[in-house]
C-alpha cells in the first residue's frame, strides 16, 4: 500500500491543541490517520544541524 509521509513542526506555545488532536485521531478507529513521533525514535538536540536533522528523518 503506499501512503504519503509529512514531517510536521510545531510551536508547543501556541499549537499544542493541533498536537493533541493529531495523536485522538490515530487513537481513534474512525480516522485513517497514522501518527508515528519520530521523537520516540531518536532524540536530536537543539544544536543538531539540518543535514543531521535530515538524515534522521530518512532512516
Amino acid at each position: 500500500m503506499a501512503y504519503n509521509v509529512c514531517y510536521i513542526c510545531f510551536d508547543d506555545d501556541t499549537d499544542m491543541y493541533c498536537y493533541n488532536l493529531m495523536k485522538a485521531w490515530h487513537k481513534n478507529g474512525k480516522f485513517n490517520f497514522t501518527f508515528d513521533n519520530v521523537h520516540d525514535l531518536e532524540q536530536l538536540r537543539d544544536a543538531s544541524t539540518e543535514d543531521t536533522i535530515k538524515h534522521s528523518l530518512r532512516r
